[in-house]
């Protein structure tokens, strides 16, 4: 496929002769694109018309990543040439009609880019845009078919038209990467076995010589953009209907989420296991990464459809999605943010985007705006990224995580907001337009400074030698401090007990308990004691469910965290250095690490939130209103 498609010399004198944004948009208007009827090669050309979203014209909505495909293209819009992305012009071929107009909201067309007021406004809307659309067109891009194949100029309009026993037949002998992606969809849909579908069979009897082509294409159909853009979230969760579009192939959300919930149901019933499965070469764990890409990728907008359809006032908690979410990407950082408002519904009426304002500012907002929202902390959870951009506290939008290692963190998160009450029922105060300030003042308790710190487990550098390491310093280092007769601590003379719930931070896995944990009681440590010595002598991970649970606990609740003491002899993980202090803050489940500025006399940078044996649930609490001070975050 040609990046440009020439243009004749009259219509390079066209091009934005006449602005198709002449019109002012008023309060609650937006622009809808007509698709004019034609043929394959025939000239695209579209028509903006005016609606009011109070009244609207019936539109679909069109869901896509602008950059996918490189180059541009152009199109006549309003009767002016119009360059637009390639992947955009791939996507209008596909979805234009033979005989009628078709009318799709699309962002890049419907909105003028070069406005930023305008740009503001309509990107406040698009929560509502994409709710009042009759379905989303969620086109998750293009590819080559083979040579031949009446499905490379195949439109939408006919491929809705088509069985699946017609795609089947049409498609016999050819080697379509779309027909192989969607055969097992198709197959997982109808209840098919994950190891019964032709994706498995053929990759267990291919070699070197014989490529896994079904493999291959369902793992490329997961890996596209589409599935990691911020933006295709709410593009996904908020129209009353939606349809997946891929090249010529047209299938129903309902199918995807159907494919989604029986895999769900084999895998944790009858196919339990079924990842330990052997393949020949490595196609045991592509087919193992893969089928975890698409349960991720699917599953997560199936729990929040299904989780939207279910919430009567259709308002979702800010740092719920941000935790969710935190893996996706956006070209524009400020995305991050406003590609997630569409959902957080009457909370904000009044909240305005505003693309002029720096990235600082817009973090600020969507911070305090999630205090606000809960009265709680949720937001400033977990370590922050040392390179972070100041203050201290707003919420860490840097970092890039991969879907692996945000999952572990989200899980941690998850369960630490469910089990733990460090602050009790106490809350936090704030309003996300006190952004201009630079400094939050919250309530909370000091409870002790941090005098020794381990080393820290890496999650890039583990090895079992490493992790073998880690445990032998921790304990010395605890053994030396608790040796001391004169130490006076919190746990009495049974240190080694609270040790050995702090290497777990007070989980043990439990498969019927909610996030597959519960805490640790008093008949669990024998066997956390065994499981650690296992990990210090450096044997083979425990062959039984259970402590192979374990285990995998201990390195998740390690990695990227280290151990520390306080003066007062409480043990934690966490990421302090020496001279830190511990605080319990109002509306924070967990404490928090923060350290005094030596910049800001009187502020203290927050590091993160820490597990502190002994401080968890709401212990530091009692006698709190002589004990309670302001703290002032910078």
């Amino acid at each position: 496929m040609a990046d440009i498609n020439p243009m004749s010399n009259s219509q390079t004198a066209a091009v934005q002769s006449v602005s198709p944004y002449a019109t002012t948009l008023k309060a609650q208007e937006i622009r809808v694109v007509l698709l004019a009827p034609g043929q394959w090669d025939d000239e695209i050309s579209c028509h903006l018309v005016n609606s009011s979203l109070e009244s609207p014209l019936e539109y679909e909505a069109l869901s896509y990543v602008w950059a996918q495909e490189p180059g541009h293209r152009y199109i006549r819009l309003n009767d002016s040439m119009h360059q637009i992305t390639t992947n955009l012009f791939l996507a209008l071929r596909r979805l234009r009609k033979a005989s009628e107009a078709r009318c799709i909201w699309i962002d890049a067309l419907c909105i003028n880019q070069e406005n930023d007021k305008e740009k503001n406004h309509q990107v406040a809307l698009m929560g509502s845009i994409y709710e009042l659309c009759t379905r989303a067109l969620l086109w998750l891009g293009d590819y080559e078919s083979p040579a031949g194949s009446p499905r490379q100029t195949l439109t939408i309009e006919q491929a809705e038209t088509q069985s699946w026993e017609e795609i089947s037949k049409e498609q016999s002998g050819m080697q379509d990467k779309g027909f192989a992606a969607m055969t097992t969809i198709h197959e997982l849909s109808v209840n098919k076995h994950p190891l019964a579908t032709s994706m498995f069979e053929e990759g267990v009897k291919s070699d070197e010589r014989n490529d896994p082509h079904h493999l291959r294409s369902f793992s490329s159909l997961f890996g596209l953009p589409w599935w990691t853009r911020i933006w295709t979230f709410q593009e996904a969760i908020l129209p009353p209907m939606a349809i997946v579009l891929y090249g010529s192939f047209a299938v129903k959300w309902e199918v995807l989420e159907m494919a989604n919930n029986c895999f769900f149901q084999h895998v944790t019933t009858c196919c339990y296991g079924f990842f330990n499965m052997a393949g020949k070469g490595n196609f045991s764990f592509e087919f193992n990464d893969t089928m975890s890409r698409f349960r991720d990728r699917v599953g997560s907008l199936v729990l929040w459809r299904t989780r939207r359809k279910s919430n009567t006032d259709k308002i979702q908690l800010l740092h719920r999605m941000l935790w969710d979410h935190r893996s996706r990407q956006a070209s524009e950082p400020r995305d991050l943010f406003y590609g997630l408002l569409g959902l957080t519904g009457g909370m904000v009426p009044d909240l305005m985007v505003d693309y002029s304002l720096p990235c600082e500012a817009v973090f600020k907002i969507a911070t305090l705006l999630s205090i606000q929202q809960t009265g709680k902390l949720y937001i400033l959870q977990r370590s922050k990224n040392s390179h972070v951009r100041k203050p201290s506290w707003i919420y860490d939008f840097d970092t890039v995580f991969s879907s692996d290692v945000w999952g572990l963190e989200r899980a941690s998160m998850f369960r630490e907001a469910i089990f733990f009450t460090a602050a009790g029922t106490s809350k936090s105060v704030a309003f996300w337009n006190d952004f201009q300030q630079d400094h939050l003042e919250l309530k909370g308790i000091f409870c002790s400074e941090v005098v020794l710190v381990g080393d820290s487990l890496s999650s890039d550098g583990y090895t079992s030698r490493g992790l073998s390491s880690i445990l032998i310093k921790w304990e010395s280092l605890a053994k030396g401090f608790y040796s001391n007769p004169k130490t006076d601590t919190p746990y009495g003379r049974d240190w080694m007990s609270e040790y050995l719930r702090t290497i777990v931070s007070d989980f043990v896995p439990d498969r019927e308990a909610q996030f597959g944990a519960r805490r640790v009681c008093a008949a669990d440590l024998p066997i956390i004691r065994g499981v650690v010595d296992k990990a210090i002598r450096m044997e083979q991970p425990p062959s039984a469910i259970f402590d192979r649970l374990l285990y995998d606990g201990i390195i998740s609740s390690l990695t990227n965290r280290t151990f520390f003491i306080t003066a007062d002899g409480y043990v934690g993980l966490g990421s302090p250095e020496l001279g830190d202090e511990i605080w319990v803050l109002s509306g924070g489940d967990t404490p928090f690490i923060l350290r005094p500025s030596v910049s800001d006399s009187g502020c203290h940078q927050l590091i993160g939130s820490c597990y502190v044996q002994g401080l968890m649930d709401g212990e530091a609490m009692v006698n709190v209103e002589a004990k309670q001070r302001t703290v002032s975050l910078c």
